[in-house]
């Protein structure tokens, strides 16, 4: 690979990673707004171009920073089982609206 096509994929990551950043900042925007439809849009968003995983991260990390928890070991730990459960629940709630 040449070095202007090694610069075009880092541009494209960079593009792909500006998107999610944008779309989470977003997100988060929308739910401390109270605009859950908003929020929503957002999440599934960034579900559709693969980062499920980082959106349901940062609705973990507003949780905690929002709501907070009593216990520091439930804070620290979230399954994988779990984001596929709020997946499963998501789409549920999608298709039923």
């Amino acid at each position: 690979m040449t070095t202007t096509q090694n610069e075009g994929a880092s541009d494209m990551n960079w593009d792909r990673m500006t998107v999610m950043f944008e779309r989470l900042s977003a997100m988060q925007k929308c739910i401390r707004r109270g605009m859950t439809d908003d929020a929503g849009y957002w999440f599934f968003a960034l579900c559709e171009i693969g980062f499920t995983k980082a959106a349901l991260t940062r609705l973990r990390i507003i949780a905690h920073e929002d709501v907070g928890t009593g216990d520091i070991t439930t804070a620290t730990s979230c399954p994988v089982s779990m984001y596929e459960r709020t997946i499963a629940s998501l789409a549920r709630i999608a298709a039923e609206s």
